[in-house]
């Protein structure tokens, strides 16, 4: 049994995550101050929430410094939905956040004029060009849940070695990223089910 840390940034829904990491046999433990990631094995940072106020949360509690020791020290994060957009560089949202800087790339809205959300099932195509692929059970065309109006921006020529599945939104985004000891999904997979349910599991057992 591992101890699962779940970041409480006071703004993300934690208890569907909390949940799924106790069903799936580990102990999840809520992560809400800097000296508490020493504690777990593996992180969670849920994904309800605006980016500025996480953002500045993390800040405040200065735990975007021992965030990002728990990064260099190798030990593995997974990010969902605003979880995986805050390892960005820049987050447009409300004005413009720095993100953890985990990964170069930008995060933006679906539509610069219209506040549309994407919001229920959708397939995921797997990357095949990525040599990272058979590090993650996920099967191509898997469905999982979505709920988001932003999206991770990546130049797919200069960024294929961090995208390991995309979504079509009416464009094409980046739905799983990995990179080193890090993995983000804009799905969420504490509401997708058994698909959601083996993500962790693998998450957890195996990243």
């Amino acid at each position: 049994m591992l101890k699962i840390g779940i970041l409480d940034y006071k703004a993300c829904n934690i208890a569907s995550v909390f949940h799924s990491v106790y069903n799936l046999g580990h102990d999840p433990v809520i992560i809400n101050k800097k000296n508490d990631f020493k504690k777990v094995d593996k992180l969670i940072i849920p994904g309800v929430g605006a980016a500025n106020h996480c953002m500045k949360y993390l800040k405040n509690t200065e735990m975007i410094s021992e965030l990002t020791k728990y990064k260099n020290k190798g030990m593995s994060i997974l990010g969902i939905c605003l979880g995986m957009q805050i390892f960005s560089k820049t987050l447009f949202e409300h004005g413009k956040t720095d993100g953890l800087g985990f990964i170069n790339g930008e995060v933006i809205p679906i539509n610069k004029s219209k506040n549309i959300f994407n919001i229920g099932w959708c397939n995921i195509a797997m990357n095949n060009e990525n040599d990272k692929i058979d590090k993650i059970d996920i099967r191509n065309n898997s469905s999982f849940f979505f709920c988001h109006s932003y999206f991770l921006n990546l130049n797919k020529k200069l960024n294929n070695d961090l995208i390991l599945g995309e979504v079509n939104i009416g464009k094409t985004i980046p739905a799983i990223i990995i990179k080193d000891n890090i993995i983000g999904v804009q799905f969420h997979p504490e509401k997708s089910q058994e698909n959601g349910a083996s993500f962790l599991n693998f998450f957890m057992n195996k990243f």
